[in-house]
């Protein structure tokens, strides 16, 4: 009986070392799941911001190909216009004012030389600093 009762006591502690053993590596599975889901609820809001850039992207390309982007481009990078539109531009008179008298007396003198010379009279010029509102028609900027 003695012997029955010693092999007894092993069984039960080889048992509760098992348990011992199994409940610590439950313990450290169920950290790793929970990192896991942690990661997963990440990934889900990283996955659904791609893919609303990946929607504004598809929608910005689709108005690129559009008629409205090409001519809107046209006229901010390329200074075009269409035929029959004239553009109104507002010099800016104190900057205009400003850097002539800011030159000196021999840049200005040899520039009303310049437009004494041509005679014509013209004042129309598209090229025209004098400071009021100009129409343009063509190719406008």
């Amino acid at each position: 009986m003695r012997q029955n009762r010693k092999t007894m006591l092993c069984i039960i502690a080889v048992v509760i070392a098992l348990m011992i053993a199994l409940m610590a590596g439950s313990a450290r599975l169920s950290s790793r799941i929970a990192e896991g889901n942690t990661q997963i609820e990440e990934l889900k809001k990283a996955n659904a911001a791609e893919e609303k850039r990946t929607e504004e992207i598809r929608s910005e390309s689709e108005y690129m190909q559009s008629d409205a982007y090409k001519e809107q481009v046209a006229k901010d990078k390329l200074g075009l216009i269409k035929d029959g539109e004239i553009i109104f531009r507002e010099s800016d008179t104190a900057g205009t004012k400003g850097n002539a008298s800011a030159s000196s007396s021999d840049d200005s003198s040899s520039s009303s030389s310049e437009d004494s010379e041509s005679g014509d009279g013209d004042t129309s010029d598209s090229g025209d600093t004098d400071g009021g509102d100009t129409t343009d028609s063509g190719t406008g900027y």
